[in-house]
């Protein structure tokens, strides 16, 4: 059940998303420069996603190396928990010691280790999703690493100093930091980052202070 609300969840997140953003291509000023806060955290979720599926491998092979001539007929048996279960059944009535030990182990950690590799991957691909797409002004609020903030939850605003990113692209831009509301959790300022492209400035103020409080 946990792993099926995972995959439901997942997948009304990533159509709501996709949809939410058509609705609002109409209310559309102008495009920022993508996030790298999002782009972060599902890269480290889709590393965590590898760790998960690189353990629950090495498991299945060992199983799959020891039982494999007599017992295990295909890999995907490996994933039929209930004829693992009659097998284990059949080790302890048998005291397959080895068999038994090795095949408790594996079918104690199944699910926990598949609920973490379905859990971060779809983590994974909900933060890539969103940092994969730019932040957005529109006339109801901004686009800020995947979430509409109404102009009037803004708070306060300041420009920072320009940089020149040589990374990927020779290119100018000026970080634009915005205050929200604090937070009930830790009542704290809470302040997010904005990368706005060098010629983008003016027009970039100007609607700041237009439609900012």
């Amino acid at each position: 059940m946990l792993i099926t609300c995972i995959i439901i969840f997942t997948v009304i997140n990533i159509f709501k998303y996709e949809f939410d953003r058509k609705r609002r291509k109409n209310k559309e000023i102008i495009r920022l420069n993508r996030s790298l806060t999002n782009l972060t955290v599902g890269f480290i979720w889709s590393v965590l996603f590898i760790i998960w599926s690189t353990i629950f491998i090495n498991n299945a092979q060992k199983l799959y190396q020891l039982l494999n001539e007599e017992y295990i007929d295909s890999v995907f048996e490996l994933l039929n928990v209930e004829y693992l279960r009659s097998l284990r059944r059949y080790f302890y009535e048998n005291l397959m010691l080895t068999e038994l030990n090795t095949i408790a182990y594996y079918e104690s950690n199944f699910f926990g280790i598949v609920t973490w590799i379905i859990a971060s991957f779809s983590l994974s691909v909900l933060y890539l999703q969103r940092g994969w797409h730019k932040n957005i002004i529109y006339e109801n609020g901004v686009l800020i690493n995947g979430k509409i903030i109404d102009w009037n939850e803004i708070i306060n605003y300041e420009w920072g100093n320009g940089y020149k990113e040589r990374l990927f692209k020779d290119e100018r831009y000026y970080e634009l930091k915005v205050t929200l509301p604090k937070s009930k959790l830790w009542d704290l300022d809470n302040k997010v980052k904005l990368k706005v492209n060098y010629d983008d400035k003016g027009l970039v103020d100007d609607i700041f202070k237009k439609l900012t409080n």
